[in-house]
């Protein structure tokens, strides 16, 4: 019974990491039928992404540095990935 309390915030960042990988999913599939290449629309749904996930962190309030994944944590991966799309992207061009 002592692992009740653990629970709401396990069950959280369950529904983060569903998110993210739905979210990436679509993203990808975006992506894939865009005008301007696979990697720059990637990219750019990327930076969207990060965008969409700083204003619902900010509006959710919530923590940067929680116990739990936030959509702070979820942002900060699709920078990562953006980054890395982009470095790729410039070094094939």
């Amino acid at each position: 019974m002592q692992q009740l309390p653990h629970l709401p915030q396990q069950l959280k960042s369950v529904q983060v990491l569903a998110r993210f990988s739905v979210r990436l999913v679509i993203v990808t599939a975006f992506a894939a039928f865009g005008d301007l290449g696979f990697g720059r629309n990637f990219a750019v749904l990327l930076l969207l992404s990060v965008g969409v996930c700083v204003i619902s962190g900010l509006i959710r309030h919530e923590r940067l540095f929680d116990d739990t994944l936030t959509y702070w944590d979820e942002g900060a991966l699709y920078g990562l990935l953006y980054a890395l799309t982009a470095t790729i992207n410039q070094a094939s061009s």
